[in-house]
């Protein structure tokens, strides 16, 4: 599963309204988009973002460092790709724009995988077992739909599906205010989360 292609692009894409968090405002998000082409034509797409400033920089890295590494590679060689990477720009910076270039090619890697297999590229419970199986202690899955309920249920089918001993853990990204998270927090107590 040779890859074929590399192709980067970037978005500047203001939010609706200025977004604030702890620390700093922002009216910019850039995200810096990679899609990575395998001899059949299938394609993995994946992507990181910046707030403010750093996109450019992101991408430029993509092409510049991420790419050439690529294009000699198997895609389905993820753990291989990934050591290249990293030992291959460490000394540029282990996080920041290195970084976020990194989790883009890992997105794009793992979408085009899914995509050969025809399975969904977001971890299913079932998925989640295996990564237990597999000996990790925990999991971490991603919350913050557009219904509480569903998110409800989700956090029940994970811990049902691995157990009562991995600790399991939720991120929502920012998307609740104090209220939700706490409705959230009172409907999953018996899940057992792991808090920090």
């Amino acid at each position: 599963m040779k890859i074929k292609a590399v192709r980067t692009s970037l978005y500047d894409i203001p939010p609706q309204v200025e977004r604030v968090d702890a620390i700093q405002t922002f009216v910019s998000m850039e995200f810096p988009f990679i899609e990575i082409e395998d001899v059949d034509g299938v394609v993995g797409t994946g992507f990181s973002y910046t707030i403010g400033k750093g996109g450019r920089g992101d991408k430029q890295t993509m092409d510049a460092y991420l790419t050439p590494i690529l294009l000699e590679e198997d895609a389905s060689n993820i753990d291989r790709i990934w050591n290249r990477m990293w030992m291959e720009t460490h000394w540029v910076g282990r996080g920041g724009i290195v970084g976020l270039g990194m989790a883009a090619v890992d997105i794009a890697l793992w979408d085009l995988m899914a995509k050969r297999a025809g399975l969904p590229l977001l971890p299913t419970p079932r998925q989640s077992v295996e990564f237990v199986e597999q000996g990790f202690k925990g999991i971490k899955i991603k919350v913050g739909r557009d219904s509480l309920y569903e998110d409800v249920a989700r956090v029940f089918a994970v811990r049902k599906a691995i157990g009562q001993d991995p600790y399991l853990m939720i991120d929502a990204n920012m998307k609740w205010n104090a209220r939700e998270a706490i409705q959230l927090a009172c409907r999953v107590e018996e899940a057992d989360l792991f808090c920090v």
